[in-house]
């Protein structure tokens, strides 16, 4: 039924739309002819005379040839219009018809193709997708750009290291001479820190050398003492005596004392797994042991002071950076700046000469070590101008002496 309602509606609109036109195409056409393109009544008695009578009114209801002329290009323009309006006419029928019957109007291909595209995508026809493409403006970032990994300035760079530049870059010599000059410390400049560094390194390696050697030595001792404890452990058979004296009331007290010894004996399990798998030590390496004990309690280096000068020294060094440092780069700092320094040996030689020189950190000079005058220096001569002194007298030797 809507169906057929559809083809009934299109029927009574497509009779509208042609039978107009057709009127209006052939009234228009037929005022067109009668006018003769607006030159129908022209030329109409035109051109008759002539010299014989028989000709004299010939052409009085024809037309001249510009009328005609006229009359053919007036008739060309309108069937041009009148075929473009017809054409236009259809297209919009075409165009009216297929939407009622739900039929896509043909279009242009591209625009075709690109509703479709349209379609398709989003689901709806009531979006037209433009084939032009589209192009975004180019967005610049407010941000700086960010530095190359290879350009950045580490904290090893010289601009960063400031006067630790000289304990860095300074040579080992260099440093050897300021700790034989005692010129190192806290304050003595870049290259004296470095210095400072250096020795405060070398007491501690002493401090622990000395204090590992001083724990062996004391575990010999100990395991020495654990293999005479075992060894001297009494046996069954004498535990049974000291009880037996103990028991007997008419042994004596010195007889009890030494049986009360026996069963007094400390326990030995602790000594026994001491000198389990272990090897009884020789008397030259007790003796051994017993010499490092002595020594260092006496001379040894104390490694809880060396300890803690090494912390300040490098407090002191890593203060003098111009920026802060992590964990993991003020340990390369220090480790750079240790690995310029002279090596254990050549710090300990230079201690030694600066020793012998009997000079003190920072350089400066004991008592008993002052400059004595060398004997064999000249004289001081005084020359006195001779116009201002006396005329010398006769003396003696002795009296010229005394003058002076």
């Amino acid at each position: 039924m809507l169906k057929f309602l559809k083809i009934g509606v299109s029927t009574l609109v497509l009779s509208t739309f042609v039978v107009a036109p057709v009127v209006m195409v052939v009234t228009a056409d037929h005022a067109y002819a009668k006018n003769d393109g607006n030159n129908g009544n022209g030329g109409g008695n035109g051109g008759g005379k002539s010299s014989s009578s028989d000709r004299g009114n010939g052409g009085g209801n024809g037309m001249s040839a510009s009328a005609r002329d006229n009359a053919g290009q007036g008739g060309k323009s309108l069937g041009q219009g009148i075929k473009g309006d017809v054409a236009s006419l259809g297209r919009s029928l075409k165009a009216g018809i297929g939407g009622i019957f739900g039929e896509p109007a043909k279009g242009n291909s591209a625009t075709r193709r690109a509703t479709e595209t349209g379609v398709r995508a989003t689901g709806t026809g009531s979006r037209r997708v433009s084939r032009a493409p589209t192009e975004e403006a180019p967005v610049t970032s407010v941000r700086p750009p960010e530095q190359v990994a290879s350009r950045l300035k580490g904290p090893m760079h010289p601009s960063n290291l400031g006067k630790l530049n000289g304990a860095l870059n300074s040579s080992p010599r260099a440093k050897e001479a300021h700790i034989a000059n005692g010129n190192y410390g806290i304050g003595a400049g870049p290259v004296g820190l470095a210095a400072a560094l250096a020795v405060a390194d070398y007491d501690l390696d002493r401090a622990l050398a000395s204090r590992d050697a001083i724990v062996a030595a004391e575990d010999t001792l100990a395991l020495a003492e654990a293999f005479d404890l075992v060894a001297n452990r009494p046996t069954e058979a004498e535990i049974a005596d000291a009880q037996d004296v103990l028991a007997d009331p008419e042994a004596t007290d010195e007889a009890k004392a030494l049986a009360q010894e026996v069963l007094d004996y400390p326990d030995t399990s602790a000594a026994e797994a001491v000198i389990d798998g272990q090897e009884q030590p020789t008397e030259a390496e007790l003796a051994a042991a017993r010499e490092v004990i002595d020594a260092g309690v006496t001379t040894g280096p104390d490694y809880d002071t060396a300890a803690l000068s090494v912390l300040e020294i490098e407090d002191a060094i890593l203060s003098g950076t111009g920026s802060e440092l992590t964990g993991e780069e003020a340990g390369a700092l220090l480790d750079a700046i240790r690995a310029s320094n002279p090596d254990p040996e050549t710090v300990g030689a230079a201690l030694e000469r600066q020793a012998a020189r009997g000079t003190g950190i920072g350089g400066e000079v004991e008592p008993e070590d002052e400059l004595v005058p060398d004997e064999t220096e000249a004289p001081v001569v005084i020359i006195v101008d001779d116009a201002e002194a006396p005329a010398p007298d006769e003396a003696s030797d002795e009296d010229t002496v005394a003058g002076l």
